[in-house]
């Protein structure tokens, strides 16, 4: 008898079909998926390789990540006393420690032999801090863990850091941590601009200083400030960086023109002929003047920053010095900074008020423990519940 091949097909023979059909396309699409993931990523360690991180990176900010890139020393030498099979072993350990110590919205890649590249969201971690605000539950987070039971907060900020650090800063303070410097003193040091204002209001000796944007008015800048030579900074710089010196007023034209083009707010200020080369670093803890170097430079560099290869010996300060030490501290609002003045014919003058200066060579020269002291200080005042900041932004 032959078939009926006109005969409907039942429910349950077109259902079977359907089911089976939907299984075949989801095993392809399984397929292509890992296909993918293997294009993407590095057999060995799984990691990302490199083209998984050039995907990966096509859609991204990169202003919003720090790149890390390292190495494997001497792995050559693995593979060469114990085989290939050790060394591959030695790389899959490797690969593991790297995803259990870093986020999930970080980036990991191998990109061949023992190199590796690390790409950290600094971005996304301020955002999971911050987020937490809604709720009123600020919170810090880091390397994925809540950071919780802290008492004191003692910031050291790097220069190009500062608007993520004041942030960590300000998620501590809302939970009422004692902080050694407040995040808006920190801002304030580390704009020149600012910071001059409010030494020029609080009576403090500053070198005549301009802050200018018209290029037509370049030439006003510079006889205002006493003519050339001039010094020329810009306005967020450390460790003597970004610092000029104008011997010429053509010279200074053109500085304070690339920096105009380039979309660089600077400063231009006074040279102190009779202090050229040579600095005070006072570093002021709770009100005290607990160290103070005398720096200068070893060559023909106006720039006395032991960054810049300046030297620095003991000096000590006269009663004028350690007063405008302490007022130039309280009129930024740090309770723990460095104050770097200069000697003037018209008195001591107040260059800049660091909200992290370096206690190290201030340490190796006058022998003294600067930072128990901070410690000791911080202690004592977060007992005490100092946590307000009342100098105006």
């Amino acid at each position: 008898m032959e078939p009926e091949s006109n005969q409907p097909l039942s429910y349950d023979i077109l259902q079977h079909n359907s089911y089976r059909a939907g299984y075949i396309a989801g095993v392809l699409l399984t397929k292509y998926i890992l296909e993918l993931e293997r294009s993407n990523h590095d057999e060995l360690t799984g990691l990302l390789n490199r083209r998984g991180l050039n995907d990966e990176l096509k859609d991204k900010d990169l202003s919003n990540y720090s790149l890390i890139y390292c190495d494997v020393n001497n792995f050559k030498k693995i593979n060469d006393l114990f085989g290939h099979n050790k060394g591959d072993y030695f790389l899959q350990q490797l690969g593991d420690k790297l995803k259990k110590s870093y986020r999930p919205e970080d980036l990991i890649a191998r990109l061949g032999g023992d190199e590796f590249v690390l790409l950290i969201n600094h971005k996304q971690r301020s955002l999971e801090t911050i987020s937490q605000e809604e709720k009123n539950e600020p919170k810090v987070y880091y390397m994925g863990e809540e950071v919780k039971d802290v008492d004191i907060v003692i910031p050291r900020i790097a220069q190009n850091l500062t608007k993520y650090g004041s942030a960590i800063v300000r998620q501590f303070e809302m939970q009422n941590v004692f902080t050694t410097a407040s995040s808006i003193s920190i801002v304030r040091s580390r704009d020149k601009l600012r910071s001059m204002q409010l030494l020029s209001k609080a009576g403090i000796g500053i070198p005549k200083t301009v802050f200018a944007r018209d290029t037509s008015d370049f030439d006003g800048v510079i006889e205002q400030v006493g003519g050339a030579p001039v010094i020329i900074k810009v306005a967020r710089g450390t460790h003597g960086n970004g610092v000029v010196l104008a011997e010429t007023k053509k010279a200074a034209k053109a500085v304070m023109q690339a920096f105009y083009v380039e979309g660089v707010s600077f400063l231009v200020q006074e040279f102190i002929q009779e202090s050229a080369g040579t600095d005070i670093r006072a570093l002021v803890i709770n009100g005290k003047v607990v160290a103070s170097i005398l720096r200068q430079s070893l060559d023909d560099d106006f720039r006395a920053n032991t960054h810049q290869g300046g030297v620095g010996k003991i000096v000590h300060l006269t009663d004028e010095e350690k007063k405008t030490a302490q007022k130039a501290a309280r009129a930024t609002g740090l309770t723990v900074c460095g104050v770097d003045m200069m000697r003037s014919e018209r008195g001591p003058l107040v260059l800049e008020v660091n909200s992290s200066a370096s206690i190290k060579t201030p340490e190796l020269i006058t022998g003294k423990d600067v930072a128990t002291q901070i410690v000791n200080y911080a202690v004592l005042a977060a007992r005490a519940g100092r946590h307000k900041d009342r100098i105006g932004a």
